[in-house]
């Protein structure tokens, strides 16, 4: 497989291996690891679709990549053991969801810590998932692994109603869509299997899995946790906030989430109880949880960083890096954390109807707003906005502010995301992508 040397950088130290280029995880990389120490596997379609080249100009700390397939494939062990060989790696990370399952194979032929085969296995099929957590007694939806629209219709009439289809082995809430009757299904069918992201997969046949679950009600969290030989080192609870209608979106995050004891309690030791089910080992694991009557009930789990910025979320309430101490832990030492926040911080996304932009207003006012650290804006006028499908399609931008608690760090988030006003053919929005209360 062919492989890219970085003219300008030679490593110093040991090296460290990201399976699927990841801009944002490599940002934070590049913030603490020594020039050039950083060794990239990327797909060569997903390399040249998404200009990689020029991005990886913009951090001294990627050195070489190397062109192989790793998406569905175990074709980038062959390469990653001959560079291993050459300079070893002391640490391998997995950069998206894809890259989970060939991130924890390389590890294990390397002996370096990682989530493990089988965990990495499960946690990247959501019908894997559900199997095990269920022969582990854990509460959770009625479920089954559908293949045709007809398999849906059955479920639907056969359960409460109310349902949820999804992809088994995608991201992004790519394909997620909401089901109130049977009339809906035929709508819901269609989205799935038409749910596209060219930009990030290779250009060759993609192995599809699908599901349909009985549909749960309650306020939506995730756990994000570090763990080591299987204990929880470090773990924080988001609070989020996803769009009404059929595709429920992600449209904002607060860490840490203000919840009461007892819910934070149940959260705590479902984590614990997940972990144990899928036999995790080592690393970051980003878990989506329901919770349903006063009982977490999980939605899916990855075991790589989690997205949607709410890394550096935790980086702002508790005070310190949380990709640079996964890294340290994958490395093999024993950070120790701190587990209490020192303030709140939230994201909240702009979405707006779907149309032309036409205008766009109220950023620098948003900017200004005390406590606001970042608006980010990614349309311009001219720009054609798509309907709100995933976390790729229809968020327009996101504004991330910090507060002394939670709720002042919502507050200033939801004021700045006030000024801001994305006109379209079809009319204004603006974003209030934050949640107040629990329920």
């Amino acid at each position: 497989m062919p492989q890219i040397p970085h003219s300008s950088h030679t490593p110093t130290t040991g090296r460290t291996l990201l399976v699927g280029f990841n801009r944002a995880l490599v940002t934070e990389l590049d913030s603490f690891l020594p020039p050039g120490s950083l060794t990239v596997v990327e797909e060569a379609d997903v390399y040249r679709k998404k200009g990689l080249e020029r991005a990886r100009q913009s951090f001294s700390c990627v050195g070489e990549v190397i062109l192989a397939p790793y998406q569905q494939s175990e074709a980038c062990l062959d390469p990653v053991l001959a560079a291993h060989a050459h300079t070893p790696f002391t640490a391998v990370v997995p950069g998206q969801e894809y890259a989970v399952a060939p991130t924890a194979l390389i590890a294990e032929r390397l002996g370096l810590r990682g989530a493990g085969t089988t965990a990495a296995g499960t946690l990247s099929d959501k019908l894997a998932l559900r199997r095990s957590t269920t022969a582990a007694g854990m509460p959770g939806p009625r479920f089954q692994e559908v293949r045709s629209l007809e398999d849906v219709a059955t479920f639907i009439t056969q359960t409460s109603g109310q349902a949820v289809l999804k992809p088994a082995n995608r991201q992004a809430s790519l394909g997620v869509t909401l089901i109130d009757s049977v009339d809906e299904v035929a709508y819901a069918w269609r989205e799935l299997i038409s749910a596209e992201e060219p930009r990030q997969v290779a250009d060759r046949p993609w192995k599809h899995r699908y599901l349909v679950e009985e549909r749960l009600h309650g306020p939506e969290f995730s756990v994000e946790a570090l763990a080591s030989g299987g204990e929880m080192i470090f773990v924080n609870i988001t609070q989020k906030s996803v769009a009404a209608g059929p595709h429920p979106v992600e449209t904002g995050h607060l860490v840490p989430a203000p919840v009461p004891e007892p819910v934070a309690e149940a959260l705590l030791q479902s984590m614990r109880r997940l972990i144990a089910a899928v036999g995790y080992d080592t690393g970051i694991l980003h878990a989506e949880w329901i919770v349903q009557d006063g009982q977490p009930i999980v939605i899916e789990c990855a075991g790589r960083a989690p997205g949607d910025n709410i890394c550096e979320l935790i980086n702002q309430a508790y005070g310190f890096s949380f990709v640079q101490t996964a890294w340290s832990l994958l490395a093999g030492d024993t950070p120790q954390p701190s587990r209490q926040a020192r303030q709140g911080a939230a994201i909240a996304f702009l979405t707006s109807p779907p149309g032309t932009v036409t205008h766009i207003t109220g950023t620098d006012t948003a900017r200004a707003v005390p406590g606001v650290m970042q608006v980010s804006l990614s349309v311009h006028e001219g720009d054609v906005i798509p309907s709100l499908r995933s976390s790729w399609l229809g968020r327009q931008g996101f504004v991330v502010a910090v507060g002394p608690h939670s709720a002042a760090a919502a507050d200033a988030a939801a004021a700045a995301v006030s000024h801001i006003t994305i006109t379209t053919g079809n009319g204004e929005a603006s974003a209030d992508g934050l949640a107040r209360d629990v329920g």
